[in-house]
């Protein structure tokens, strides 16, 4: 809490602190420090890093699967190419 001009006020956040300067000082430092407050909270910030980081790592899974998908690939037109050159020597 914060004493000003005899009257208690409850604070909880920088909005509050911007409700009170604009009340009792100054509207447009009000509205100068509401634009510097950030638009998201860190907490916003915390729980869009953990989406992020799920999103990468399912992400490097899937890159996994890819690369042993294009190794089976590989390994299948490479016996293809043996038998088909097999074919050729039998006919």
């Amino acid at each position: 809490m914060i004493l000003i001009n005899d009257i208690w006020y409850e604070i909880y956040d920088l909005h509050d602190c911007v409700k009170i300067i604009k009340e009792n000082y100054n509207e447009e430092l009000a509205k100068e420090i509401e634009n510097l407050i950030p638009e998201h909270s860190d907490q916003d910030y915390y729980e869009l890093q953990g989406t992020y980081d799920d999103l990468n790592d399912d992400m490097e899974k899937l890159e996994d699967k890819l690369d042993i998908a294009e190794t089976t690939i590989e390994e299948l037109e490479n016996r293809i190419d043996e038998l088909e050159e097999l074919s050729e020597y039998e006919e």
